[in-house]
């Protein structure tokens, strides 16, 4: 019953609607926003037959694809995306349903078609080669895990479950009310002295409550309960009606009653929120909330409480969060979050995922866990034992005992955790490919260069990046000697330096240089051609391999192709080098003769001057930023320009609408290739100087972070944290300021510091 689970207790969106007089459109609308698809169908079906009605068309689309009729889907979208109201995430939808139905080819097309449009999206990594990515998901973690349903289930919905000290808690609607209406509550199943669970009873927080109760999570203790439950309002005659759904909390009292229940601060009428996760000492909650400034259905929020204070929640960004519903999150012990989603790339309906918080406080990616835990059904509420290998979670797929069942699974064989590094340096490799040649299953390392493989059987793993030598790394479990069951590995790659030919190219006929110019780049026994355009200084940089002969050939419209007389050949040790190449018109120019009665030039003459191109002002390089104030103690002459990003308080994510002015940055950095800038961040000074130059800091790198991985050379950047050490007004430790003076302070700074070939770079 999906209706049930992905809407939660259906009652994410209003309950006890009364349509009234409404249109058969507005209907069918409010149907499909209760998760009602069904309804929805049909009605859609009749609009339609009397008139194309663009808004049913789309609808009737999306139902069929939440309700995971993705044939149907499919036809549907196919007509959607030819609408002038159509997005690109219908395009995405196009593409999911046509691959769900294994028509792998059409689907790629149409993540191509939404990749052009969104071509930041963080799922591209999956979507560029979804087929592939289908692939790797269906066999998933076969053989890794074991997986069997609980004797606990019933005919109806149990799901969302969460350990608890005395047993297993999880949601069931087996109890209807008197009304016969479905009644989602708690329910508790013990431990046995075996291990096994015995049979459910009531859980109830409130007892008698009127409303649904159900997704709880407990502290580490069992002493503090987070739970959904039926928000009730005013309505016509003092009576209360349901209005969406809220979290509340309660505590343990000795006596084993719950007691200071109340409604968490961030609740609202307005919309809802629900699947409470807490952090083992209680101080972070993430939930699920349909709240507005999100990223598409329901999105998954931070708070983090201070005392008995609970701060404003925080969205947890586009890398996690989709235009699809992200529901159910669940928090392991060391740090990682699971959460189920239909909007990134998986095997049908809900999949379950796993993400982690990076160093920086940015979410890296999510993984798909795979096969057996995702899939063609809705696969959710994961929940880990303290074991951390063996844990349980919810799904509706066929072979169940009723509509939503609690499985339990068990991990096998030993962990490995693998870092890939940088051999030059020792840093992390984000992003690194970790192939299994055994089977040809694909990992990416996260922001800390980690991936992680159970050894069940001797297997070759094979490290791969861009710029490095492929590593390959043989692991064998009897060979290892480690009773631990983690084992920690590491796998360093050796650069592939690359080296690098610059030059210019010139109008022969003007001596000016030539801006378009395609510089290319081939060798018979490299890699495939590098391709360069020179840019309005005639500048052209490429990167050449090694053990490399390349002939170099510039060819512009108008003027006649030019190869180099020599072909340009790379040894062993990276180098640079220098190649000027002059294009002739190719009709309406003098060509200049020698004459042969001049006398000849003389060896001692001064060789004729070389065109050297002037770069740019530093006015022309930061046109279309702002000029920044400078701080009291900055150093005389040294131009700053501010950076409008802006970012969640005390964390060094950049919040979405910052992303255009990152876009801006990376634009300015390849318009001009020889530039090197520095990146500085400023805080106010409240608080400790030290932590905010810390904080600084990492906002810094964080923009560098982004600016490397859009392909701009980090010898490039400079990032500085100066904290609260160059304050722009008098707001220093204990002057009283408004808000508005302490914003001044709170910026982010971008200054010319030098360009490429300077002083030896």
């Amino acid at each position: 019953m999906r209706n049930l689970t992905v809407i939660l207790l259906l009652l994410y969106s209003c309950c006890s609607q009364s349509f009234g007089q409404a249109t058969k459109l507005d209907k069918a609308n409010e149907y499909f926003s209760a998760g009602n698809y069904p309804a929805s169908i049909p009605l859609y079906h009749d609009i339609l037959k009397r008139e194309d009605v663009p808004a049913a068309k789309i609808r009737l689309a999306e139902a069929y694809f939440y309700q995971g009729d993705y044939a149907k889907a499919a036809n549907w979208f196919a007509l959607v995306v030819g609408l002038e109201e159509s997005t690109p995430e219908h395009r995405l939808q196009l593409g999911l349903s046509l691959l769900r139905t294994e028509r792998c080819a059409a689907a790629q097309h149409w993540f191509d078609e939404f990749l052009k449009l969104r071509p930041y999206d963080p799922r591209k990594i999956d979507l560029a080669d979804a087929c592939a990515t289908q692939e790797r998901l269906e066999r998933g973690r076969k053989g890794e895990v074991s997986i069997t349903m609980l004797p606990l289930n019933t005919a109806y919905n149990d799901f969302a479950p969460v350990c608890h000290p005395e047993g297993l808690v999880f949601s069931s609607d087996r109890q209807p009310t008197e009304e016969g209406r479905p009644a989602v509550k708690l329910y508790l199943s013990r431990s046995g002295q075996e291990g096994g669970l015995k049979e459910a009873a009531l859980f109830s927080i409130v007892p008698g409550s009127p409303g649904d109760e159900g997704t709880a999570a407990f502290n580490a203790a069992g002493d503090e309960v987070f739970y959904t439950r039926t928000r009730f309002v005013k309505a016509k005659r003092g009576q209360e009606a349901a209005r969406g759904l809220e979290i509340a909390s309660g505590r343990l009292l000795p006596q084993g009653d719950w007691s200071s229940v109340e409604t968490l601060p961030f609740s609202s009428d307005e919309y809802s929120v629900a699947h409470p996760a807490v952090s083992a000492d209680g101080s972070r909650l993430y939930f699920s909330s349909d709240r507005p400034g999100g990223f598409g259905g329901k999105d998954i929020y931070l708070s983090v409480r201070a005392g008995a204070k609970w701060a404003e929640p925080v969205n947890l960004g586009p890398q996690v969060n989709t235009a699809g519903d992200e529901l159910y999150p669940c928090l392991a012990e060391d740090g990682a979050l699971f959460f189920a989603s239909d909007g990134h790339i998986g095997l049908g309906g809900l999949d379950l995922f796993e993400v982690n918080e990076g160093d920086n406080g940015l979410w890296e990616r999510p993984a798909n866990l795979g096969a057996p835990f995702n899939s063609s059904a809705d696969d959710f509420g994961l929940t880990w034992m303290p074991s951390a290998q063996e844990g349980y979670f919810s799904s509706n797929r066929d072979g169940g005992a009723g509509g939503d069942d609690i499985y339990h699974f068990r991990m096998s064989g030993k962990l490995a955790v693998i870092d890939v590094l940088d051999l030059s340096t020792g840093l992390p490799l984000q992003d690194a490919v970790v192939v299994n040649e055994s089977s040809q299953d694909s990992l990416f390392t996260n922001a800390a260069g980690k991936v992680t493989v159970r050894l069940q059987e001797c297997l070759t793993l094979r490290g791969v990046h861009p710029g490095f030598f492929d590593k390959a790394l043989e692991l064998c479990p009897e060979e290892i000697e480690v009773s631990a069951d983690t084992l920690f590995l590491a796998m360093a790659l050796k650069p592939d330096i690359p080296h690098r030919l610059k030059g210019v190219v010139f109008d022969r006929s003007t001596g000016r240089p030539l801006e378009s110019v395609m510089v290319r780049a081939s060798s018979a026994e490299c890699r495939t051609p590098a391709i360069a355009h020179t840019d309005r200084r005639g500048l052209f940089s490429i990167d050449l391999s090694s053990n490399c002969c390349y002939d170099i050939m510039a060819s512009l419209e108008g003027f006649y192709e030019n190869r180099a007389e020599e072909p340009v050949c790379t040894g062993q040790n990276p180098n640079d080098h220098f190649l000027n190449l002059f294009l002739q018109p190719e009709a309406g120019t003098a060509v200049s003769i020698p004459d042969k009665k001049a006398p000849p030039a003389r060896a001692d003459q001064p060789a004729p001057p070389v065109y050297e191109p002037q770069a740019p002002a530093e006015e022309d390089v930061f046109a279309g930023f702002e000029r920044s104030k400078p701080g009291k103690s900055t150093p005389g002459g040294a131009n700053a320009y501010r950076l409008n990003v802006y970012y969640d308080v005390g964390r060094s994510s950049v919040q979405k609408a910052s992303v255009p002015e990152l876009f801006k940055l990376r634009d300015l950095m390849l318009r001009n290739p020889d530039i090197i800038i520095e990146i500085s961040s400023h805080t106010d000074a409240n608080g400790e100087a030290e932590d905010n130059r810390r904080l600084s800091q990492r906002r810094a790198d964080a923009i560098v972070r982004y600016l490397a991985g859009e392909g701009i050379d980090r010898g490039r950047l400079v990032a500085t944290g100066y904290g609260e050490s160059q304050l722009t007004n008098d707001c220093e430790d204990g002057v009283d300021c408004p808000e508005w003076m302490h914003q001044q302070n709170r910026r982010t700074e971008i200054r010319l510091i030098g360009r490429v070939g300077d002083n030896g770079q």
